[in-house]
């Protein structure tokens, strides 16, 4: 399944490249494709900055996850597809896909819940202020029964990102309502901050902090740092591994991961 996901995103790729505008038929304008591609993936924090109106672009991967000495998970293809719907506003569709989890020699396998969320950008950098964004987004009870929420789950985020000099400096606070295992409602948070720097010509990395604080829960405090390929200005590749800085957390988890924009 890994190899498939590489191989259906570089075989497209060149046809994606051919048509400089995916979304015409939809009667979207395509704008410029500036600079090289930007992927939401692997950190935990998302750019404010949406996909220029028209085009599309595609990220995938794979995780394992060492939840605890008992038990662990593999989860993929963590895709997303990111539509650029209009000036300043893109549509994402997302699904972590299948995840099978091992808790203590007990199998749980199934489809996870999907995504729907609208991103724009608020301001960009300016002096002492960066670029902001907002992200709404719902996610929705597709999954297997051992894998959903069960409900209709809606978010809210606040991204932001601020370079100066060679480091680029970035975070996400985002607010969830969910519910518990007796179906009451609760609140959950998630920020994150990180910064990025050029390691070579094609290559990038960060390091990151996210935090997840859950309505009478303690929190789980979470590090992990990634690298970024850039096989061309519309194909990348990426690595990530990170892990809990307290108990409540995962002990660690390492993906894997490809993004092509067209």
């Amino acid at each position: 399944m890994f190899r498939t996901i590489f191989f259906v995103l570089f075989a497209a790729a060149p046809a994606f490249a051919a048509d400089p505008a995916p979304l015409a038929y939809l009667g979207i304008e395509a704008e410029p494709l500036e600079g090289d591609i930007s992927t939401e993936r692997p950190s935990f924090s998302t750019s404010p900055v949406p996909l220029a109106a028209g085009h599309l672009q595609l990220e995938s991967g794979v995780q394992f996850t060492r939840i605890d000495s008992d038990a662990d998970d593999v989860t993929l293809p963590f895709a997303l597809l990111r539509a650029g719907l209009g000036k300043n506003l893109e549509l994402q569709l997302g699904w972590a896909g299948y995840s099978h989890t091992e808790i203590g020699g007990r199998s749980f396998k199934g489809g996870t819940d999907m995504s729907l969320a609208l991103k724009t950008q608020l301001t960009e950098q300016s002096g002492a202020l960066p670029a902001l964004g907002l992200l709404g987004q719902v996610s929705l009870p597709t999954g297997a029964k051992n894998k959903t929420s069960d409900s209709v789950d809606p978010s809210v985020g606040l991204l932001w990102t601020y370079d100066f000099a060679r480091a680029g400096f970035f975070g996400t606070a985002l607010l969830t309502s969910t519910t518990d295992d007796e179906d009451d409602r609760i609140l959950q948070s998630g920020m994150g901050a990180g910064v990025g720097v050029p390691l070579a010509q094609q290559l990038s990395g960060y390091v990151e902090y996210f935090g997840i604080f859950t309505e009478h829960e303690g929190p789980q405090h979470n590090a992990n740092a990634g690298l970024i390929y850039l096989l061309s200005k519309d194909l990348a590749l990426d690595g990530v591994i990170g892990g809990g800085l307290n108990r409540r957390a995962p002990d660690y988890y390492v993906g894997v991961g490809a993004s092509v924009r067209w």
